[in-house]
C-alpha cells in the first residue's frame, strides 16, 4: 500500500516518500497504516520483487485504472478516442541499475531502458491518460511489446473490437507484417506509418477503386478498408 501510494504521489525514489507522505495524516489513514514505513522498508520490498510480484502489482494498477478510466467512460458514450502506442528511451548508466543495455538511447554508448506505453490524450482533463506501461532493456525493439500492449488495453477497457470509437495510432516501428496482420484480423481501427512503400502499394492494387479515401491534410490521406483506417506511405496514393 505504501509503495502504490508513493507511486501515485509522484515519488521518484523510495526515499522521497519520507518527505512527501510520512507527515501526511490523510495518506496514512487512507492506507489503513498505523504509521508510514521508513523508506528503507520500501527499498527492501522493491529489492525482493520478482516477476510474480510485478504481475500482481500490474493487475492491481489495471483494476484501479479500469474503474476510473476516462477513456473507458468516453468509449461507452460512443465518443472517439485515439490511443497512441509509443516507446521512449531512458538512460541509466549507474552500476546499481539492473537489466540495462546499450541501444537506441539519447547518447551513443549509453545504457538504459526502453519504456513502452499506451496512452490517450484529449480525455477532457487536459493531461494524457496512461493505460499501460512496460519497461525493457535498452536494446528492446518496440514491436516486442505490441501484443502485450493490446492485452493490457483489453484488461483495462474490455474487448477492443467492441468500441467503434477506438483508434490506435503508432509509428513505423510497430508496423511489422505480423503486427498489421493481427490488427486486420481482429478488425481494429488504426492509423500508422509503414516501414516501406511496398505494403501501401499492394493494398492500393488489391482494393483498387473500392477503397474509400479520407483526407487528413493536403498531402496525407488514409484508406478505410472496412475494418479501420490504414495510412499509406507512398506519395502516389494521395
Amino acid at each position: 500500500l505504501a509503495l502504490v501510494a508513493a507511486l501515485a504521489a509522484g515519488c521518484r525514489s523510495a526515499r522521497a516518500s519520507d518527505f512527501v507522505l510520512a507527515g501526511d495524516r490523510a495518506a496514512i489513514e487512507a492506507a489503513g497504516l498505523p504509521r508510514w514505513p521508513h523508506s528503507s522498508q520500501v527499498t527492501r520490498l522493491l529489492q525482493a520483487f520478482r516477476p510474480q510480484h510485478v504481475d500482481a502489482l500490474r493487475r492491481a494498477v489495471e483494476d484501479v485504472t479500469a474503474q476510473h478510466s476516462t477513456v473507458r467512460r468516453r468509449l461507452r458514450q460512443g465518443l472517439r478516442v485515439v490511443i497512441d502506442l509509443d516507446q521512449t528511451a531512458i538512460s541509466a548508466n549507474g552500476r546499481t541499475y539492473e537489466r540495462t543495455a546499450r541501444g537506441h538511447l539519447k547518447k551513443k554508448g549509453d545504457r538504459g531502458y526502453q519504456a513502452t506505453a499506451a496512452f490517450a490524450g484529449d480525455t477532457s482533463g487536459g493531461d494524457d491518460e496512461v493505460l499501460a506501461v512496460f519497461l525493457d532493456p535498452g536494446n528492446a525493439h518496440a514491436t516486442w511489446r505490441f501484443a502485450d500492449l493490446l492485452a493490457a488495453l483489453e484488461r483495462v477497457l474490455g474487448p477492443l473490437e467492441r468500441w467503434r470509437g477506438l483508434t490506435l495510432r503508432f509509428d513505423c516501428q510497430y508496423a511489422t507484417a505480423a503486427d498489421l496482420a493481427l490488427l486486420l484480423q481482429r478488425g481494429l481501427r488504426f492509423v500508422g506509418r509503414l516501414y516501406a512503400d511496398h505494403t501501401a502499394e499492394v493494398w492500393a492494387r488489391e482494393y483498387g477503386l473500392g477503397v474509400t479515401w479520407i483526407e487528413l491534410s493536403p498531402i496525407k490521406w488514409i484508406a478505410d478498408l472496412g475494418c479501420g483506417p490504414i495510412s499509406p506511405s507512398h506519395p502516389e496514393l494521395t
